[in-house]
Parts: C-alpha cells; sequence; structure tokens
C-alpha cells in the first residue's frame, strides 16, 4: 500500500513540474509592483533577474507522465478483463461439471427426477460454499475477531456446503411435490 502510494505521488509530482511556475511564490529578489492604476485589482510581479524558459523539456516531461498514466490505465482495464474472462471460463467449467454429473446420474439411475436433484442438490451446494465462506470471511475481518482468516473461511464453507445440501434436498423435495400436484390436477 505504502509502494503504490509512493508510485502515485510520483507520477503525480512528474505530470505536475511542468506547471511548478503556476505555483511559485514570490522570492526576495523579485519586486512586487502596486502602483498599478487603482481600478486592477491584483499585483504585477516583475522578476529583474534573467530567466530562461524550457518549454521543450516540461512538454516531453508533460508526455512521459501523460504516456505513463495511459499506460496504467490501459493495464488496468486488460486486468480487469483478463480476470473476468478467467472467472467467466471458472463459472461455465462448474456448471457444465454439474449439468454433465446430473445427466449421468439420472442415466444410471434412469429417472429424470434423480438427475434434477443431484443438480439442484450440487448447484446449492457450491453456492452456499462459497458464499458463507465469504461472508463468514468478511464478518471476522470486519469485527476484528481474533480468529485465522483460513479457519474462518473454512468453517463458513463447511457450513455452507452443509447448508446448501439441506437446502438442496428441500427444494428437489418441494419441486417433486409440486409437480405431483399438478399432474394429478391436469389428471395426467
Amino acid at each position: 500500500m505504502k509502494r503504490k502510494f509512493i508510485i502515485v505521488i510520483s507520477v503525480l509530482s512528474i505530470c505536475l513540474s511542468p506547471f511548478q511556475h503556476l505555483f511559485a511564490q514570490a522570492t526576495t529578489g523579485d519586486v512586487i509592483d502596486t502602483t498599478i492604476s487603482a481600478n486592477k485589482d491584483s499585483a504585477f510581479i516583475s522578476n529583474n533577474s534573467t530567466h530562461t524558459d524550457d518549454e521543450p523539456f516540461n512538454i516531453f516531461l508533460l508526455f512521459i507522465g501523460v504516456s505513463f498514466i495511459c499506460a496504467m490505465v490501459g493495464a488496468a482495464i486488460i486486468g480487469a478483463f483478463g480476470a473476468a474472462l478467467f472467472l467467466l471460463l471458472l463459472f461455465l467449467f462448474v456448471v457444465t461439471g454439474i449439468a454433465s454429473s446430473s445427466i449421468v446420474v439420472g442415466l444410471h439411475k434412469r429417472s429424470l427426477y434423480a438427475g434434477f436433484k443431484t443438480f439442484v442438490i450440487l448447484l446449492c451446494a457450491i453456492l452456499g460454499t462459497i458464499l458463507l465462506g465469504f461472508l463468514t470471511l468478511l464478518i471476522v475481518k470486519t469485527s476484528h475477531l481474533h480468529y485465522d482468516l483460513t479457519s474462518a473461511f473454512i468453517a463458513g464453507a463447511a457450513g455452507g456446503c452443509i447448508g446448501g445440501i439441506s437446502i438442496g434436498a428441500v427444494i428437489a423435495y418441494l419441486v417433486k411435490n409440486v409437480t405431483n400436484r399438478i399432474k394429478i390436477r391436469l389428471g395426467l
């Protein structure tokens, strides 16, 4: 964190150095002329020393600073895109694995309900593990409890997995009963 702060301050100072003459204060060699007409409300600062302006160097320095900032923003965008693509691929692989294992279970048991029940239980278990694991980690982190973060995440993930399996079983049971009642009402 400290290193990033130092880098940001360095980049800002490099980028703002061409504009340092705008913020300069009068030195003892400068003469402030206040004898200008009374209708002007600002003081004129005249500098008696010979000052050479190095404008091309300042423009070059500004160009380097802007280029560096653009490169940082571009790298951040590319990194965010790469991370989002990785998470999307991971999500697709997990969903594909859940669906294929549910299809295999349904074909093995020759039951559509068995495949659906497997799909719902696996989906709820994975979502419960992820959500409750991170929720427990967040609670421990924000409430400043003196627990190891790894053990807090594992405890939350285990509770989420158990809760997800039980909720998945309940959802599968409810869907089976609702579909049976609909079949009876429709006379199928």
